[in-house]
């Protein structure tokens, strides 16, 4: 997933390798400080049958995915170990990002050459270990689904395979020439934190 880390901006949430920052994520631990959480989920199973045009999903599906069938698909995913990391107070953190100025100008320049008035602030990540995947697809029958397995692949080391985000609004066009942010995110700054992301049910892997 190349640097893509909790705290992450990103421009697409379908495409997040494509524009985001800050490319060095070093940065982000130091800022984020303890306003994170780590859990930890052993023998991760979990079965879905939502078709996926997520770039994430694709990286770990591709294999054996073919977007152009409409049939149905039945995604199985299982990990001997699945870490969940977690931000506190996103507020607290997103200022902390943007009070920091080689961080905001990095922002700055993903905003700019993507021309959005959204950008997409990661919160949460799922991460596996050893991810093994399998794609039961819908054979026609007569009269009855059934589904026919494909082989199944393992991702060796550990991938991202979710991603939570957060919503940043750009309130103005003046973010783009001077980020106004006065302590911690509120009404009176260029920016500000709006719901969490929800993709389109085809858009989503988990």
């Amino acid at each position: 997933m190349g640097n893509l880390a909790l705290g992450s901006i990103v421009a697409d949430p379908k495409d997040p390798l494509s524009a985001f920052a800050p490319r060095d994520t070093s940065s982000l631990s130091r800022l984020i400080g303890d306003l994170r959480f780590d859990s930890v989920q052993y023998h991760y199973e979990a079965v879905n049958q939502r078709r996926s045009t997520n770039s994430i999903a694709l990286e770990v599906l591709r294999p054996f995915l073919n977007l152009e069938s409409t049939h149905s698909r039945s995604v199985a995913i299982a990990s001997p170990q699945v870490v969940r990391q977690q931000l506190h107070t996103h507020d607290l953190v997103l200022s902390r990002i943007l009070h920091d100025h080689s961080t905001r100008n990095e922002i700055l320049d993903v905003a700019k050459s993507t021309d959005r008035k959204e950008l997409f602030f990661v919160v949460g990540l799922l991460i596996a270990s050893d991810l093994r995947t399998s794609i039961k697809q819908e054979a026609a029958t007569s009269g009855s689904a059934a589904f026919a397995e494909a082989s199944e692949v393992t991702h060796s080391g550990d991938k991202i395979f979710a991603i939570s985000y957060r919503v940043v609004k750009i309130r103005t066009r003046d973010f783009l020439r001077n980020l106004t942010i006065r302590g911690s995110l509120s009404g009176a700054s260029d920016v500000f934190l709006d719901n969490y992301f929800t993709p389109k049910a085809h858009d989503r892997l988990l």
